[in-house]
Formats: C-alpha cells, structure tokens, sequence
C-alpha cells in the first residue's frame, strides 16, 4: 500500500475543523499522522489508554463492544470526515469501545504530543477539538440520564422492560 497524504478536503468537510481558517487547517494538516487500515483491522481496543484522536478520510470504522462469550455488538458506524476519539486525546483513560476498519480505511492520527505542538501553532485548532469533546461528554450525559430515567420508571412500575 502507498501511503496516504492528509487531504484539506476532508478537514474541511469535518464538523469538528469546517470552521477553521485555512492556515489552521495547514497547521492541523501537519501534525496528523495518516494511516491506512485494511479492512477488519482494529484501531484500538476497549480499555486501552487513550492518547489520540482518528479523523476518518476513508472508508468505514465501526465502534462494537467485545463480550466474553457473546457476538461483538456494533455500536456505531462511522464515515468518511467523522472525528473519533476527541476525549481520548484530551484525557488518557481507558477507551469506551473497540474501534476497527469496516472497511479498507484511511484515517489520520492526532497524539497527545502532536496535540502540544498543535496548541502552539493553532490554538484555533485545539479549541475545536476541546468543543467537540465537550459536545461528546453532553450528549453521553443526556444518553445516560435518560437510561436511567427509563430504569427509574421500570423499578417504580410505570413503564415495561423494553
């Protein structure tokens, strides 16, 4: 496989950087890594530390929960331009889920450390990330606390076990 270059394009076309002003865009440019997967590859699995985030240029990712015993469970597709992983970059905890190529796959990888470099050069740039994260930590909390409104209304009786 020939390696991949970072296109502008799909910067561009992501939600997290379409705002950004070209030269920050550049800047982000440099300080990615990308990476080609083939296809049933996995990125990274659930409990690995964090410590970088994935742009998707091409093809497909999925997000499944590995089990013991149980079929891996898909819990999210992702597609070209899509931003994986803000909070890992932010935060080196462990990851919510396992990630791996659905397809053959381009993606491109921003550290921790090229994280650093980019907070002096673009600090624009890291803004975006950290707004994304925060839009990522709301609608979990939001997901969460409508679980456990439903688990709340299940034990009181009101509602039936869906």
């Amino acid at each position: 496989m020939s390696p991949a270059k970072v296109n502008l394009d799909v910067l561009r076309e992501a939600d997290t950087f379409g705002g950004l002003p070209a030269a920050d865009l550049q800047t982000l440019a440099v300080c990615l890594v990308p990476r080609r997967c083939a296809a049933g590859s996995t990125l990274f699995r659930e409990g690995d530390p964090g410590g970088a985030l994935l742009i998707l240029a091409e093809g497909e990712l999925e997000a499944v929960a590995l089990r013991p015993g149980a079929a891996p469970q898909v819990l999210n597709r992702m597609f070209p331009v899509e931003v994986v992983g803000e909070m890992a970059v932010l935060d080196p905890g462990p990851r919510s889920a396992t990630v791996r190529a659905a397809s053959d796959a381009v993606v491109y990888e921003l550290t921790s450390d090229a994280l650093e470099v980019l907070r002096e050069r673009s600090p624009l740039a890291v803004d975006a990330i950290v707004q994304a994260a925060i839009r990522d930590v709301a609608l979990r909390l939001r997901r969460l606390d409508e679980r456990i409104e439903r688990e709340l209304e299940v034990a009181a009786g009101l509602r039936e076990r869906p």
